[in-house]
């Protein structure tokens, strides 16, 4: 048997601190950080299990999926929409969607407007974002 040498003796050392810092990290971790629990009430298929778990005990909601998501968002467009209708018209000039900060019809105005009236209707917002693969 070959006797340890120093520097054999040295790298076992630092090996061994290194996992006994580790290990003290683990022992006394903070609590998962807001942006952990983020990702877990996104389904990001990257968080670990444990991590979901620990989300859910936390009482994060789960990641709402199908018709629910469509409907959500749909209310959201939805209300952006009656946001910019600043005179209750039921319709949004590009001025009136600028002053609202609804840039997405800001920046496809021209494109959504296609009877080229200076304004646009919900049903036509909806009926060009469906044409742009939107699923509600």
């Amino acid at each position: 048997m070959k006797p340890y040498t120093p520097y054999t003796l040295l790298i076992a050392l630092l090996i061994a601190t290194l996992v006994g810092m580790a290990w003290m990290q683990s022992a006394h971790a903070a609590p998962m950080p807001a942006s952990r629990a983020g990702l877990a009430e996104l389904g990001d298929p990257y968080v670990p299990p444990r991590v979901k778990a620990r989300a859910r005990a936390k009482g994060v909601a789960p990641m709402t999926t199908g018709a629910t998501l469509q409907a959500q968002a749909l209310g959201k467009l939805q209300k952006k929409f009656n946001e910019a209708d600043s005179d209750h018209s039921g319709r949004v000039s590009k001025a009136q969607a600028q002053r609202a900060g609804f840039g997405y019809m800001v920046n496809h105005f021209d494109a959504i407007d296609t009877h080229h009236r200076g304004s646009v209707s919900f049903d036509e917002l909806k009926t060009y974002l469906r044409a742009s693969g939107a699923k509600f």
